[in-house]
């Protein structure tokens, strides 16, 4: 241990390089669909393992071996989560989106995400429903509006029941945004459905043709 330089420090320790064990610990609780919540009880030293650090510390510290709990942190979990998911994040002006959002918004929000799971559901069926609620959550851009959340449901050949196999969150529900996120699962995920069923929206009509022109039937339930 060298003059100010503390290697049991929070930060330093949040800094430091995961060992591979800890690595392959955190991999296999988040293959188990374990978040930060769930993993943080599991991170805990006994009494017993608190006693054991503790005397490391006073006989040499500077051969100290850190407790694999220590170096756990949650950016650590959530960087790994993000890893196993097909994500899209973007901000746009819309200048640039060639002022086709909805209402005046200055900044388009789109966050979109897909599960390994839900990826293969989805690429395996060929029918997919699409459905957006309003006000889900309230954008945290500079407008404090509300966003809309779309979701792409089909069937699990497990269940015979409605599955969700994609989420999309946007603060502007426009065929513009609509149609970005289909592009990003078109070419990023490989989501070539055969037929998508939505309600009776324009929008979302314009959004689809524009993706997938006559590749897809869209069928709209009144």
């Amino acid at each position: 241990m060298h003059d100010g330089h503390n290697p049991f420090s929070e930060q330093d320790i949040k800094e430091s390089r995961l060992p591979f064990n800890v690595k392959n610990w955190i991999e296999k609780h988040v293959e188990e669909k374990k978040d930060w919540r769930g993993m943080k009880d599991l991170l805990q030293l006994s009494n017993k393992e608190m006693d054991e650090f503790e005397n490391e510390i006073n006989i040499d510290p500077n051969v100290l071996k850190i407790p694999a709990a220590l170096h756990v942190h949650r950016h650590d979990i959530v960087n790994q989560i993000q890893q196993c998911y097909d994500t899209l994040f973007e901000i746009i002006n819309t200048s640039e989106a060639n002022e086709k959002a909805n209402g005046s918004k200055k900044e388009l929000l789109m966050v979109a995400w897909v599960a390994p799971w839900q990826k293969k559901i989805l690429l395996k069926q060929e029918d997919i429903n699409l459905d957006s609620t309003h006000k889900t959550c309230v954008s945290f851009l500079s407008d404090c509006g509300n966003c809309y959340l779309f979701s792409l449901v089909t069937r699990s050949d497990i269940t015979n029941k409605g599955c969700p196999v994609a989420f999309f969150i946007m603060n502007s529900e426009s065929s513009f945004t609509i149609s970005r996120w289909l592009s990003w699962l078109k070419f990023e995920c490989g989501f070539y459905p055969k037929r998508i069923m939505i309600d009776c929206s324009v929008t979302e009509m314009d959004a689809i043709l524009s993706t997938f022109s006559t590749e897809v039937q869209v069928l709209v339930c009144h």
